[in-house]
């Protein structure tokens, strides 16, 4: 039987549920995760570039990397500088999911 674990935050986790190895494995894939993450918002450290599309990925990143505040001022700037009223309405609900995701 193949088990599919998502793991949302861990508490919200059946740990019990899992073996050892499984717990490894979602261990091991949070890390390497984290490390493709922390290496993305490397490659955009000193890159300017006009508009909202730079603040936009930044904030996209560093929300997925659990920086929520940081992804949230990102995302403030990229609806200010956004000019396209759909982009702009896109971005606003991003940021909007992200709020709701955002621990208390």
């Amino acid at each position: 039987m193949t088990t599919y674990v998502v793991l949302l935050t861990g508490d919200e986790t059946a740990w019990e549920r899992l073996t050892a190895e499984q717990q490894a494995s979602v261990f091991a894939k949070h890390e390497e995760f984290a490390r493709l993450l922390a290496s993305r918002l490397a490659a955009l450290d000193g890159i300017a570039l006009p508009g909202h599309r730079l603040p936009a990925t930044r904030a996209e990143l560093l929300a997925r990397a659990g920086r929520t505040d940081e992804a949230l001022r990102c995302f403030a700037t990229a609806i200010a500088l956004c000019h396209n009223e759909s982009e702009r309405a896109h971005l606003e609900a991003r940021r909007e999911s992200w709020l709701a995701w955002r621990p208390a």
